[in-house]
């Protein structure tokens, strides 16, 4: 299975295939560097365009402007190369991350502004609460309640994200491409692909400007 995966929606771009994997290091440069670092993982991959089965892409939520920009890299390489498209839950995703145990408590948390959160919590790859926007005490009391009456160990439990602060959590790491590598295959094997005319993002809310031309500000 030979998947080029795309992550844009933090601070750091990253693109991962096979066991290869990079991120770049200048904050939000995802409009530079995307396609770059898409073409160099796949020389040093040893890899083509055209070999690939499919490109998956970290649809969101996150970053607005980086989820576009991973989006339409993505749908533009796959019409060239004539593949289909993965798009993975960036929340989701981190289920899939390296190193975590069937039993952790797995709490991706993004800053969505206006006192909100992009958040979720996983266990063994399956959402004890589901990712969506909340307020974030709402999500802090969901999050407190869900770990008070299942007994999980702080210890057991893993917060990534740049929301992290926000209920008083130190953040563990941000996206990575080789977990939505990893989610991308499970999807593809079941059959969970789309064409570069489908693929559509995952805001998860409305932006700034869709807001004031909807009258919502």
């Amino acid at each position: 299975m030979k998947i080029l995966a795309i992550e844009t929606t933090g601070h750091f771009a990253g693109v991962a295939l096979g066991a290869e994997k990079i991120k770049n290091d200048t904050d939000y440069s995802h409009l530079q560097e995307i396609v770059p670092m898409c073409m160099e993982i796949l020389s040093k991959a040893g890899q083509s365009g055209p070999e690939l089965d499919a490109i998956a892409v970290s649809r969101g939520p996150g970053s607005f402007t980086g989820i576009r920009i991973g989006m339409a890299s993505a749908k533009g390489l796959a019409q060239i190369w004539d593949k289909p498209i993965v798009c993975v839950p960036t929340l989701d995703s981190f289920a899939y991350r390296k190193g975590i145990n069937e039993t952790d408590l797995v709490v991706p948390i993004f800053d969505a502004r206006r006192s909100q959160v992009y958040a979720g919590a996983f266990m063994n790859k399956k959402p004890l609460i589901p990712g969506a926007a909340y307020d974030i005490e709402k999500f802090k009391e969901m999050l407190e309640a869900l770990i008070r009456e299942n007994n999980i160990s702080e210890s057991d439990v893993h917060y990534f994200g740049d929301g992290c602060s926000l209920i008083d959590k130190a953040a563990e790491g941000a996206q990575e491409a080789d977990q939505v590598l990893a989610l991308a295959e499970e999807m593809f094997k079941n059959g969970q692909t789309e064409s570069c005319y489908s693929a559509e993002p995952e805001y998860m809310r409305l932006a700034e400007a869709e807001r004031k031309l909807k009258g919502l500000e």
